[in-house]
C-alpha cells in the first residue's frame, strides 16, 4: 500500500472516530418522545467547534463565498439533517451493528446515485465487483437479523 494513501487514510480515520462518538453519545440517550432534541443539542456543540475553527482560517472572502454557494450548501445542511434524524432513528431503535447497513447503503447511493448518475463518474470492474458485494453484504446482513 503506498506511503501517500496515508493522508485520505487519516482523514477518513477522523471522520470514522467522529462517528464513533455520535453513535455512542446516541446510544447512551436512547430513545425520547422529540427525536430532534439530542441531534439539536449535539450540532449545536458541533456548531460552536466550527466557528470556533472558521475564526482559525479567517474569515476573508466568507460573504462572497456565502452568497456564491447558497444553492450548495443549503442542499449539503438539507443532506446533513436527513443524516442525523436517520441515525438518530436508527440508533435509538436498533443495536449498533446497525451500523452495517447505514455504511453500505451510504456507500451506495453515493458511488451509483451521485457518482455514476450526477456526476457521470466511472465505475471500473474493481467498483463494479465492490458495488455488487455491498450489495451482497446487505443482503447477508438481512439474513442475520431474522
Amino acid at each position: 500500500m503506498p506511503l501517500k494513501f496515508l493522508i485520505p487514510f487519516s482523514f477518513a480515520l477522523i471522520a470514522a472516530f467522529g462517528n464513533v462518538l455520535f453513535v455512542w453519545g446516541n446510544r447512551k440517550v436512547g430513545n425520547t418522545a422529540n427525536p430532534f432534541y439530542f441531534t439539536a443539542t449535539a450540532m449545536a456543540v458541533c456548531l460552536a467547534l466550527y466557528l470556533i475553527g472558521t475564526a482559525f482560517f479567517g474569515l476573508r472572502g466568507s460573504g462572497e463565498f456565502l452568497r456564491k454557494n447558497l444553492f450548495w450548501y443549503s442542499v449539503s445542511g438539507f443532506g446533513m439533517f436527513l443524516t442525523f434524524l436517520g441515525f438518530y432513528l436508527l440508533y435509538s431503535r436498533f443495536d449498533t451493528s446497525y451500523y452495517a447497513l447505514f455504511a453500505v447503503t451510504s456507500v451506495l447511493l453515493t458511488t451509483i446515485v451521485l457518482g455514476v448518475f450526477i456526476l457521470r463518474e466511472r465505475i471500473n470492474l474493481y467498483g463494479g465487483i465492490s458495488i455488487a458485494a455491498a450489495v451482497v453484504s446487505i443482503v447477508f446482513f438481512g439474513l442475520s437479523k431474522r
